[in-house]
């Protein structure tokens, strides 16, 4: 699954990091398939989702804006990640972009570089959540036609 969702993410980015817990033995799997992607392993995973998205916030610090992605969401169309690039690259502020299918919020979500600070010191297993409501101000939800953003393959349904 994962190797599917990288694919679909590198039809639009150029750049993009995977970060892996610790025990995983993927990382051959995807250098072999992408050799340009960075693989990032987050020691801490075991302990919750924030600190893998601290690890790979840190390895991107130097970019303008991060796609919070999640590995078991492949079903996003490409044409639904250039719409969100699009509205983060026109954004004249420091901008969260979230997509949204059918009034639910989605992934992945878009963080400006002004909040890689918080999102490096998350922990636990809250993820981004607490950064997305402490910035409901800076929050924009882009209506989507995809289902993609929201079809979670880790969810009992």
């Amino acid at each position: 699954m994962l190797i599917t969702t990288v694919s679909v993410y590198r039809q639009v980015f150029d750049r993009v990091v995977v970060v892996l817990r610790h025990e995983d033995d993927i990382e051959a799997d995807v250098r072999a398939r992408f050799a340009d992607v960075g693989c990032v392993h987050a020691p801490l995973a075991h302990l919750g989702m924030g600190h893998s998205l601290a690890a790979g916030v840190d390895s991107v610090a130097d970019w303008d804006y991060a796609f919070v992605a999640l590995a078991d969401m492949p079903n996003i169309h490409p044409d639904t990640l250039r719409l969100l690039r699009r509205e983060i690259e026109a954004a004249t502020d420091a901008a969260i972009i979230q997509p949204q299918y059918g009034g639910r919020a989605g992934h992945p979500v878009v963080f400006h570089r002004r909040f890689f600070f918080e999102l490096s010191a998350l922990s636990g297993d809250r993820g981004a959540r607490e950064v997305l409501e402490r910035h409901s101000d800076v929050l924009r939800r882009v209506a989507t036609d995809d289902p993609g953003v929201i079809e979670d393959f880790d969810t009992p349904g």
